[in-house]
């Protein structure tokens, strides 16, 4: 998904929190996104999300994932 200059969009930091951020220049696969008390940062697409929902599908797939994964190994 190609994401507009200015669009709000989320990220999910540490693997368990969604952020919501702006998206303020694209650079080939990458995005400078700024939060709200102005910092930014720069990610790969795939690691930015349209809508909340679709972030917390996404954490929520990837932490039933890994449970699995631990549950297998024991």
């Amino acid at each position: 998904m190609e994401y507009e200059i200015g669009s709000k969009a989320f990220i999910i930091e540490s693997n368990r929190i969604l952020r919501e951020v702006t998206i303020v220049r694209k650079n080939s696969d990458f995005y400078i996104v700024r939060f709200d008390n102005n910092g930014s940062i720069q990610l790969r697409k795939s690691r930015i999300f349209p809508t909340r929902e679709a972030a917390e599908q996404y954490l929520s797939k990837n932490n039933r994932d890994s449970r699995i994964h631990i549950c297998n190994l024991i």
